[in-house]
């Protein structure tokens, strides 16, 4: 069996399809391994998806505020140059093309003012703010000393609320205040425990 993903865009220029992926299974061999998207394939779509679409947009903004708010004329082009924006589903350069103010205004002191970049303009940060809010609530599990353990966010975003998971002892945070004599901060993991034992 074959499916084959396509992105259909509708915009002032008319429509455009575009073909995202393509996917495979076996029909009389297959197993359970075989059955729906795995992570990988999920990933690269979504990747896909978010740069076509983003990439879309960014370009119909920018035609769209190179007309003269004056005179409604098409402001000339100065150049062409590239922005990088950090999404939750990876990194997309987009085209940031500068424009030329139009003639019908007056002239600018500065250099700076007699160019536009509508898409400077509308991409003021470097990610957008859901990879922030995302950062901003893994930075929110971390316990200090420890590092990061993105297994039990993953874990615990499948427990009840006020539950949290922990697949692992030696992930589990300290307990507060001293342990019990002999412990020296093993937390409950056999293998740290013996670390501080000496051979003789």
């Amino acid at each position: 069996m074959q499916w084959t993903v396509r992105l259909e865009a509708r915009t002032s220029a008319g429509e455009k399809t575009t073909e995202l992926a393509t996917f495979s299974r076996a029909l009389v061999n297959g197993t359970l391994a075989d059955v729906g998207l795995v992570l990988s394939e999920t990933k690269t779509l979504l990747a896909k998806l978010q740069a076509r679409m983003l990439c879309g947009q960014v370009a119909e903004y920018a035609a769209h505020h190179r007309a003269c708010v004056a005179c409604g004329m098409l402001q000339p082009l100065k150049d062409r140059r590239t922005r990088r924006l950090q999404t939750l589903f990876g990194t997309v350069e987009v085209e940031a093309p500068r424009f030329k103010l139009c003639r019908c205004r007056p002239s600018a002191p500065t250099v700076e003012v007699r160019t536009v970049s509508p898409v400077c303009a509308l991409l003021t940060a470097r990610c957008t703010p859901e990879l922030e809010r995302v950062q901003a609530e893994l930075g929110a599990h971390l316990v200090p000393g420890r590092g990061a353990y993105l297994g039990d966010l993953a874990a615990g975003l499948a427990c009840k609320p006020g539950e949290r998971a922990y697949p692992h002892p030696c992930r589990r945070p300290a307990a507060r205040g001293r342990g019990p004599a002999g412990s020296s901060g093993d937390h409950g993991c056999p293998r740290r425990a013996g670390q501080g034992r000496s051979s003789g």
